[in-house]
Formats: C-alpha cells, structure tokens, sequence
C-alpha cells in the first residue's frame, strides 16, 4: 500500500476551493507550484509532527487492519516529501527541516521512514518510491545527490522503487512513446542503480519505465535491476504476469504508450481508459479483457463489413462466445486507418499494436473467425450472402471539404488538387510539395505529427490549429497526454511555422490560403472601449488587418471526420423492406457510429467490445 501525502499538490488535485476535510494544503514553502501554479501554507514545526503521524497510523492501518504484506512511502514526483527533500523548494527555512543543508532537507524522509518501520517491524516491508533527477538540472535534486539521500535513509528502507521528474518536468515523469522508446527510461534508472550499488548500498532496487516485453525485463534483471515495475503495461493487459508464466508471451497487448490512461487522471478524475484495453474498470459491469465469456448456444453466422480496430475487436469478442464471423475487409491487410495512416506517422509507429494484437489472437485462438481481404462488398454480395446478422465496421475517413469547428461549413477552394487528406498521402501515395499548410482541428493533434514529419523532410511548413492554438492544447488531448513539450519542441526543432492564434481558413486559392481571425469583432470591440477609458488614439484594428494570405502548394486537411455508413444505410433499408430473406439483424459499430479523436478510440472499441459480448 503506497503512503501518500501531496504537499501542494493536493490544491491542484482536488480543485482550488475544495480539499479534504476542507484543511489547508501544506508544504515546505510558501513557494507557487510550477505545475498547478498553486500555493501552500508554509508547514509549521507541530503540523510537521502532524503529518509524520499520519503516515504511521496509516501504515499501521494498512498492515495490522487490511493485511498488506508491505508499505510503501512516496517519496517522489514532487509530493511532500519530495518537497522537503529538493533544493529547489526548500531551501528558505531556517530550522531543522530545510535550508541548504542536504541533512536538513533529509531530515523529514528519514523521521518518516524511521518512524514507519519501528510500527509495522518485522510484519512488513517498508518500501520507498524515490525520484533520484528531478530532471531540472542543477536547480533540483541530482543524481549525485540522491545517492547521498539513498545513504541517509537505507537503514530504514528494505526496497527502492526509483524513477525520474517531477510535474514540471512530467514528460519525463510519464513519459508517451513519443518521448521515450520502449526501456528507455529503465534503463536509464538502471545506470543510476548501478552507481547506488557502487557506492555500497545493498537494498534491492526496482523501476518502471515502459517495460512492455518479457525480454526487456529479462534485460534488465540480467543487468542488476532486481524488480521491474510494470504500471500502464498492466493496464493494458492485466494479464500480462500470468501470460509470461504460461509461456503465452505472444498473447500480451502490449501498451502502445499513448498515455490515454493518464490522461483522464487529469480530466477531472474520470474513469480511466486504455486504448489497448476498452473494458478496463468495467469489470464490476461482467466485461473482461479477455473476452472470458459463455458460449452462444445458437451461434449466428455473421457477416463483418470493415476489418480495422474496432471491426477486429468486434470479431475477437463475438469468436470467444462461438459466433461464426466472416470479417471481409476491401484493403490488403487488417488495421484500417490506424494501419494505412495512423502508424505510419514517426511518432504514432506503436499504435500499429492495436490491429496486429487482435488479429494475432483471433487467427491463433478462433478458427470461426474467417478472415477476407481484397474483398470489397456491396449491397447485392451483402443480400445474398446467407448471413444471419451483418455489423459493419466501416469507421471515418479524414472530410475532404476541411469542415471545422469555427467555420461548420466547407472550406472554399477545398475541391483543388492540391488539397489533401491523410488518406491521400499515406494511402494513395499522392505528391505532397515543398511549401505546406496544415490545417488542424479534429482534436487528435494528427495534424501536428504530420507537419513534424514533413518538416524533417526538409519541407516548408505552416500550421494552423483550431479551435485552439498549440500553445493551448492542453486544454484538448496533447497536454493531458503529456506530449505538448514533446510535440512543441519537435515543431520549432523542424522548423515548424505556427499560424496566427485564433484563425481559421478562410479560403484556398491558387496561391495558397487566405486565413482570418475569427476572434475578430470582440477583440476589436476590446481594444476600442479600453483606449476610450484612456483616451490614447492607439486603437488600429480593423477587419482587412485580420486577413492574410499565406503561400503554399499543398494544403492538407486534418479537420472532422465523416464515418462511413452509405453502405450500412443501403442494406438497412433493404433488410427494413424485406429484400434480404434469412436476415436477423443489421448492425453499425466502431467509429462507423461516431468517429472520435484517436486519443479517444476506447470508446468505439468498447461499443464494439459491448456488441459482440452481447449479439
């Protein structure tokens, strides 16, 4: 059981006016938290006591009460304390709980522990999570200095969990596989483990860091790591220890890194989701990820129009339960648009493990599961196919006509050559210039990680965003997805140009793209009664000053997205009026229902989960 106290982090975490049991937050300093931007009361001698109470009574109640075989103390990620321990925070008291000395900054780790482990004694372990580089380089706690840290309070602790960052540097922290490959990060605390080994230190060491494999953590335990810590990997597939025992390695659903788990940790602490697991936290509700459900005792024979994501999921579900299912799919290989588009993307190469996983399974596990591909349909194959049930999964395709958030409405001059989609590019392999314009505003910041590529290339790129600018992406998927430093720095490293804040395209001509600020009428407005309350003549916006053209020869659209249901429209009306004998149901799922932004694909993968648990 992991012991927990924010500091000041709980302000950002519970809301400004709310906390619990309505206490004032506390920390070391009155110092603003680079984070949530929030402050604390300065902690006091007896509140310290306080507090270090609090975490034996709660590790008593965690042994003697809910029989846990161990505790662990969060000593990380920029918490209590964390807190008490950098330079950075605590450097302004004047007692012996701060100040420059690393023994006072200590002092409060070391009570703690001492303290916990003379509670609970020999009934249980006593764990610490540490974070050895707060990655702010000189100004917080080092690698050098943390082995000094580990020294001081060791004779308390009988196993380190270690990792890296603090909020300010959360990136690092939790790092997206856009940030780091898989291991990187593991071994990257391996390196520091190492030298706490050197220098003498006996105590087992353990890290996360996106250890998705067997063979990484076999790696890193031949290296000197003693455990490795497997969090969103076990979010993915909670499985994934007992897949490993049985030797069933290529059954793990390996995380793809996106960070969509952490990311609804700070939507408001909603449920979590993941990608590679639709149903996760939706056990209680009898769903499983494993599709561990009772066999049909009257199989359907159903027919699956779309092989992507959710298509395969649909398919991997209906087959565990017996159904027959014939998925046929018009492409030369499964995976739809996360396989043709998505992956080919640098920074979206893992995404490509939601398709290959599902089919994997279901062409090891369910011979009921037939599989076409080149196999285009139509209403007339639909009708006299024979099947008992048809379920499309036809999912969305990139809108050719640059519709938009702001605007509603196609954008002017869409229909010119040189205007496309990703689909265009990644599918139909057509010619992208050397001067680009990208205009985003689907909220899944695809956008963006094509103009990264682009510029790479050594491309002229400019890129618009909507509703948002990038600067303010947090506010939609990239920040909460801790990928925004990440993505701002690969843009300006490109060369990347970001358009005018609060634009939209006005109009696509032969030249390039006229853009306006669709802020317009209110700033102006703004700006004229502010300079009449004091009378400076300063005031020169007019509506031709928010218009400008910028050059270009290729313009591509990652705006909404349009699903792809003419076909499930056709046969629908058919089945309605009869003209297909033998027909029991027809059924649309996946983003064929309502396309969503890729961060959020657990969605229609889970409406295609609930389908084929339940046909």
């Amino acid at each position: 059981m992991q012991l927990f106290h924010g500091g000041v982090q709980v302000a950002g975490f519970l809301g400004e006016t709310f906390y619990l049991d309505n206490s004032i937050p506390l920390a070391p300093s009155y110092l603003q938290d680079g984070f949530f931007g929030h402050q604390a009361k300065k902690i006091e001698e007896e509140e310290i006591e306080m507090i270090l109470d609090a975490f034996v009574k709660a590790a008593k109640v965690a042994v003697d009460e809910a029989g846990y075989d161990g505790v662990e103390i969060h000593a990380a990620h920029g918490y209590i304390i964390s807190q008490f321990l950098s330079p950075l925070i605590n450097y302004d008291r004047n007692d012996k709980w701060g100040g420059p000395s690393l023994e006072n900054r200590t002092r409060f780790f070391l009570e703690c522990a001492k303290r916990i482990k003379e509670a609970v004694g020999d009934r249980a372990a006593v764990a610490a999570r540490f974070t050895y580089d707060e990655c702010l380089g000189p100004l917080g706690i080092t690698p050098e200095e943390a082995i000094e840290i580990v020294k001081i309070v060791d004779r308390y602790i009988d196993f380190w969990d270690v990792d890296i960052g603090v909020y300010e540097t959360i990136d690092d922290m939790i790092a997206s596989s856009v940030r780091h490959p898989d291991g990187w990060q593991a071994f990257k605390n391996l390196e520091w483990i190492k030298k706490c080994k050197e220098a003498g230190i006996k105590t087992p060491f353990g890290t996360p860091g996106r250890i998705v494999s067997p063979d990484l953590a076999v790696k890193l335990r031949k290296e000197g790591l003693d455990m490795v810590g497997l969090v969103r990997p076990s979010i993915s597939d909670p499985h994934w220890a007992r897949k490993v025992r049985e030797g069933r390695v290529d059954e793990i659903r390996e995380c793809i890194g996106c960070n969509t788990c952490v990311s609804y940790l700070f939507k408001k602490h909603s449920q979590m989701l993941c990608i590679q697991n639709p149903v996760v936290g939706e056990e209680y509700l009898g769903y499983s990820p494993e599709a561990e459900y009772p066999k049909v005792k009257e199989p359907k024979r159903i027919l699956l129009v779309g092989g992507g994501p959710c298509g395969l999921e649909f398919a991997r579900v209906a087959g565990a339960r017996g159904h027959e299912v014939h998925i046929h799919d018009k492409m030369p290989e499964l995976g739809g648009n996360i396989r043709y588009v998505v992956s080919k993307i640098t920074a979206r190469r893992n995404w490509i493990r939601v398709v290959e996983w599902r089919e994997r399974i279901i062409r090891k596990k369910y011979p009921n599961v037939k599989i076409s591909t080149n196999s285009e349909m139509n209403a007339k194959k639909i009708a006299e196919y024979g099947a008992d049930v048809v379920v499309f999964a036809t999912g969305a395709v990139w809108d050719k006509k640059g519709r938009n958030p702001i605007t509603k409405r196609p954008i002017p001059g869409h229909e010119k050559q040189f205007v496309l989609t990703p689909e265009d590019i990644y599918i139909h392999k057509k010619k992208v210039g050397n001067r680009v314009f990208v205009i985003e505003s689907a909220g899944s910041w695809l956008g963006p990680w094509i103009a990264v590529d682009l510029a790479f290339e050594g491309k002229e790129v400019y890129l618009q965003t909507m509703p948002f600018p990038i600067e303010s992406a947090a506010s939609n998927e990239v920040g909460a997805r801790l990928e925004l430093g990440t993505l701002d720095a690969l843009c300006k490293s490109a060369g990347v140009q970001y358009v005018e804040p609060f634009t939209y395209p006005e109009e696509i001509t032969d030249e390039g793209v006229k853009i306006r600020g669709f802020f317009l009428d209110g700033w102006a407005a703004a700006v004229e009664t502010y300079t009449k309350w004091f009378q400076d003549p300063i005031y020169r916006i007019k509506k031709k000053e928010w218009t400008r053209l910028i050059k270009c020869d290729t313009v591509i659209l990652t705006t909404m997205r349009v699903p792809q249901i003419e076909l499930y429209e056709q046969v629908k009306g058919m089945w309605k009026r009869g003209e297909i004998k033998g027909l029991k149901g027809v059924h649309l799922t996946g983003e064929a229902l309502t396309p969503r932004t890729y961060y959020e694909l657990p969605y229609p993968l889970f409406w295609s989960h609930k389908l084929g648990k339940e046909i």
